[in-house]
């Protein structure tokens, strides 16, 4: 017997849940699949992995019929209960994990509950009860990169200044946040060996107060272009970029419509397919614990620019996407630590 879930009895939980097509009629048994997925810490309306995960789960419930839980932890620490009381109740046929910072608590839970089946976004894990989601952000900064190394000293922005400084900032001294940040200085320096790249780091994903004070920091010592890559706490950027007369570059959120007049192009990055897929799997009965990745090659990444007042050259565009291009044919590997990156720029940039 399945026994009713108590997560509303846990502190600080957001429970929502949305029934598909395939709801239970007069009191009988529904065999619809029901999907659970715990949000990271900085929730609904980030404009990010929140937001797409709902789009995803939204999209199942038109599509294919799925009934599902969406659960909004306040605190890391909550994150283990969540996991745990989802698993252990037996109602769900997927748990959907979002955000590396979940990795520790999704494993405990998997272990406990080896029949379970889990999804982990934006991070990996090899457990025969986790599928992995992964898409190569450091392919898709890597093109960022690029353009802002080209945009940082052109007209096109008309703020820039004569110098050839850019800068990034990432939520977390984690892989899945470093090795983005490595392909963003890599496409830089491909695009101008000279350009200097700053970087900074927020500490968390939600805290845009720092995140403002980052950036200004970074405008303060000649960067007039920064890439965001700090979820929710990149607002705190285009506050910085109004504040000191600079320009932000979004990655996963559209910014360009949020700011046209301080943000040139947006890396989309469409997670909200791979999680569909995912949830599709596990209805058609082709669901596998095996990693899919999502880089340049896969098609997963859009660079837009629509929506901003900022009109990047578009023989810069045409230049980075061939650069892209050799990127994903593996011409061009790129390193994953800051250490590796000196002797990638010797090899590979003139």
């Amino acid at each position: 017997m399945k026994r009713a879930l108590t997560l509303v009895l846990l502190m600080g939980v957001v429970l929502t849940n949305a029934s598909g097509c395939g709801a239970a009629e007069d009191g009988k048994a529904s065999d619809q699949i029901k999907v659970a997925m715990v949000h990271t810490t900085s929730g609904l309306g980030d404009k990010s992995i929140n937001d797409s995960g709902l789009i995803a789960l939204e999209r199942a419930k038109e599509e294919l019929g799925v009934s599902y839980t969406n659960v909004e932890p306040k605190e890391y620490s909550d994150y283990d209960a969540y996991f745990m009381e989802l698993a252990s109740s037996g109602e769900f046929d997927l748990i959907i994990a979002l955000g590396a910072e979940q990795k520790e608590a999704l494993v405990s839970a998997a272990k406990s509950f080896p029949e379970q089946k889990f999804s982990a976004n934006s991070f990996e894990v090899t457990m025969d009860n986790i599928s992995c989601q992964s898409a190569l952000w450091e392919e898709f900064l890597f093109m960022s990169g690029y353009l802002n190394s080209k945009l940082t000293t052109m007209d096109a922005l008309p703020n820039a200044n004569d110098q050839a400084v850019i800068g990034i900032i990432n939520a977390m001294e984690i892989p899945p946040q470093t090795r983005p940040v490595v392909g963003y200085i890599c496409g830089a320096k491909y695009a101008n060996s000279q350009v200097e790249v700053l970087t900074s780091v927020v500490g968390d994903f939600v805290d845009t107060n720092r995140a403002q004070e980052l950036a200004i920091a970074q405008y303060s010592k000649g960067a007039d272009i920064i890439q965001d890559f700090c979820g929710k706490a990149g607002f705190g950027l285009l506050n910085a970029a109004e504040l000191s007369g600079g320009y932000v570059t979004g990655a996963a959120t559209n910014l360009n419509a949020m700011s046209p007049d301080l943000v040139p192009h947006s890396t989309l990055n469409p997670i909200e397919n791979q999680i569909f897929d995912d949830i599709k799997a596990v209805q058609d009965g082709t669901w596998t614990s095996k990693t899919k990745y999502g880089g340049i090659e896969s098609g997963l990444f859009v660079m837009y620019f629509e929506d901003s007042n900022l009109k990047v050259p578009q023989e810069i565009i045409d230049e980075a996407y061939a650069a892209a291009e050799k990127v994903a044919s593996g011409e061009l590997k790129l390193p994953t630590t800051f250490d590796e990156i000196d002797q990638w720029v010797t090899e590979n940039c003139k």
